[in-house]
């Protein structure tokens, strides 16, 4: 059972999508349906967000969701990394995924690469617990955008995740010219 939910009437208000897993119990919030069972509104590319948040806690997603929802296009929340192939798999790729690390920190090292793999435009950005600027320097190797305490700063978060969109699509106009 989920503990709390982003609020609906904003969801709607923004026009973002919102698919907030939960094992087989997926929780649907959004203005359109579609028939791949979640909710979605036309991908806009030029200045909007394709998130996808991977974190057991629920007041993060809905933290996240009020620091981007003027930035979304459509954001998607599952609780573990054990169902993020299957998210990756089923749906266009995002421009940044945010995922909670937890201990042991090793099964997240190979995650950057693998994602890269599936969707070389996507970004990767690690929120941690247990911040350190060792731990935030392995990340980083392992090929992560960022890595960020996990007691979220709004603004932070905010200019991070907007850096990483803006980084990705001014390299891949360049290589596309």
């Amino acid at each position: 059972m989920l503990a709390a939910k982003p609020r609906v009437d904003q969801c709607r208000d923004q026009q973002a999508s919102l698919l907030v897993g939960q094992g087989d119990n997926d929780l649907v919030l959004g203005p359109k349906a579609t028939g791949m069972g979640f909710y979605e509104r036309p991908t806009v590319r030029n200045g909007h967000l394709r998130l996808l948040v991977v974190d057991a806690d629920v007041r993060v997603w809905d933290s996240v969701f009020q620091v981007l929802q003027s930035d979304l296009s459509e954001f998607i929340c599952e609780v573990s990394i054990d169902g993020l192939g299957k998210v990756l798999l089923s749906n266009p790729p995002f421009d940044v995924i945010l995922i909670d690390v937890y201990r042991p920190v090793e099964k997240f090292l190979e995650l950057p690469s693998l994602i890269k793999a599936m969707a070389s435009r996507t970004e990767v950005i690690f929120i941690s617990r247990f911040f350190d600027q060792q731990l935030r320097s392995r990340l980083l190797q392992s090929g992560a955008y960022d890595c960020l305490p996990k007691a979220l700063d709004d603004s932070e978060l905010r200019k991070a995740i907007l850096n990483a969109v803006d980084q990705n699509r001014r390299s891949w106009s360049l290589f596309c010219l």
